[in-house]
């Protein structure tokens, strides 16, 4: 990552290419993983924003072979 994408909080996590893939229900983000391949290999991660949700959310496969989900936001700004 760029020294100014670092500076300026650019995520560099693309959303995913289905944009359909999630919704929101029940104030929870669920992600059909069939419609979300970006999501199929270890340390792979998509980014969830938009209207439906209140926050950015960062969603990763970790090299654990768990899902991690993190609000997409900078805490040291």
């Amino acid at each position: 990552m760029g020294i100014f994408k670092r500076i300026f909080g650019i995520c560099e996590t693309k959303p995913p290419k289905d944009s359909g893939c999630w919704k929101v229900l029940d104030n929870a983000v669920e992600i059909e993983l069939e419609r979300a391949p970006e999501l199929s290999g270890k340390n792979g991660a998509i980014r969830i924003e938009g209207e439906r949700v209140s926050e950015r959310i960062l969603i990763l496969y970790g090299n654990d072979g768990e899902y991690h989900a993190f609000i997409n936001k900078c805490t040291h700004a």
